[in-house]
């Protein structure tokens, strides 16, 4: 029998280790459980906190804002013939223009955007946002009046007055394939990440990210949605997870969700890589970047891209650690030294 005090000098001895794993992420993880994790594949876990220090040793941070603001990213994305869903307007109060692009100054501006989009559903978020904060769904709308999902009528003086002080893009909905129908209502997104590394494009991980009950957006964090992991050489879905409060549940052949989506195979796969590998190339000096794709009746549609990934999700999708021999050699390319870079948590 494993003892409190045998556990927690476990867990001391793998946060000093070269992932630097904390106390949370070692549950998360499921590390306590020693039948399931050898003491080598536990050492190959990666706390989230390298994550951005990480990102600043391998990515050209002048190319931040190309990603992190969805307005320049969505400009460079369909000069460069990549499909990414149009911005229909931008909530900004300030000064800045946005050439091309309606632009909403005040509550009358709103408005007039409102009656011009004839009440189509059209999907909000912050310009600079991550991680799904402040997204919101308009699934119908007139002058006065929108219909938010989740939140039902709020007149339109009280949504300008909670979105003014921020900025905003407001984009059409995009809607799932129908591969996706009997799992969810709300759009999944494939996190798709790739390296640049010597002179040659890999993609990194992949797993397909799945609304579930009243969640609006995929992410991995909400409780009760999904993570679809993935082989990457067909797009064949391998694992099915479930997030928990606290970590995650495998889902396997005896539950509703497994039956229908273990062994299946993701439609416009080959498409999905093409994709990913020309928005790969159009932002080249970000050496370790991320994508969120959606697959639609028509193909891929690029929904963002970000520098790097946080470490967690691909994680506990998979149920290993992430350095393994090629992100190792990434790294190693990369410059970066993970134990120098951990120490510096400390």
């Amino acid at each position: 029998m494993i003892t409190p005090d045998v556990l927690l000098a476990d867990m001391a001895r793998i946060e000093k280790g070269i992932g630097r794993i904390t106390a949370r992420e070692y549950v998360e993880f499921g590390l306590y459980d020693w039948d399931l994790h050898s003491q080598s594949d536990r050492q190959r876990y990666i706390s989230d906190r390298l994550h951005w220090p990480i990102v600043a040793q391998t990515c050209n941070l002048g190319w931040h804002s190309a990603t992190e603001d969805k307005w320049i990213m969505e400009t460079i994305l369909r000069r460069a013939g990549v499909a990414t869903p149009p911005i229909l307007a931008v909530l900004d109060t300030g000064l800045r223009l946005y050439p091309g692009t309606f632009a909403i100054r005040s509550e009358e501006d709103l408005r007039n955007f409102l009656v011009d989009n004839a009440g189509r559903p059209f999907f909000g978020k912050k310009l600079t946002g991550m991680q799904s904060v402040g997204i919101f769904c308009c699934v119908g709308s007139d002058r006065d009046t929108v219909n938010l999902l989740k939140e039902g009528q709020v007149p339109v003086r009280a949504l300008f007055d909670r979105l003014k002080s921020q900025q905003y893009i407001l984009q059409p909905v995009v809607r799932n394939h129908a591969f996706f129908a009997d799992i969810a209502s709300n759009l999944c997104t494939l996190r798709l990440a790739t390296f640049v590394f010597d002179d040659v494009l890999r993609v990194a991980f992949a797993f397909l990210k799945v609304p579930r009950g009243d969640n609006v957006a995929d992410h991995f964090k909400d409780v009760g949605n999904l993570a679809l992991g993935l082989d990457l050489s067909t797009g064949k879905i391998t694992s099915v997870r479930q997030r928990l409060r606290i970590g995650t549940l495998q889902l396997d052949e005896t539950s509703s969700v497994g039956v229908q989506l273990l062994g299946k195979q993701l439609p416009y796969w080959p498409e999905v890589l093409a994709a990913a590998a020309r928005v790969n190339q159009v932002f080249a000096p970000v050496r370790y970047q991320s994508m969120d794709i959606a697959i639609t009746e028509s193909g891929p549609v690029v929904i963002e891209v970000n520098m790097g990934a946080g470490f967690a999700g691909p994680q506990m999708v998979y149920g290993q650690g992430l350095l393994q021999p090629h992100v190792l050699h990434f790294l190693e390319q990369a410059g970066v030294d993970l134990a120098e870079t951990g120490s510096r948590l400390s």
